[in-house]
């Protein structure tokens, strides 16, 4: 089945640290950076921001990734799953 929506849990934040904007947990910001995720690109930040003002359906994220960078939705929308996927397979998200 395939994902329609996502979500962020609750408890996790976007921050600049080092020049690289990265997820923390909000309960643990001096302890670094979450595991397993790297820091995001322009794009990542972008999505983040969505996501953050509740925007979930994937549709719609991509679309609006593709009018920011003025591309074709088609082109977008594998850089839109694997950034989703990264964020559920570090429990920072979840689908639907």
């Amino acid at each position: 089945m395939a994902l329609k929506s996502v979500r962020l849990r609750q408890g996790y934040i976007l921050r600049e640290y080092a020049g690289e904007f990265c997820v923390f947990d909000a309960a643990r910001t001096d302890d670094g950076a979450v595991n397993d995720i790297p820091s995001f690109n322009q794009n990542g930040i972008f999505l983040w921001s969505l996501l953050e003002r509740g925007i979930q359906d994937i549709e719609q994220l991509n679309a609006l990734l593709a009018g920011q960078n003025d591309e074709d939705p088609d082109e977008t929308m594998p850089d839109v799953h694997e950034f989703l996927a990264r964020l559920i397979n570090a429990d920072i998200a979840e689908g639907a």
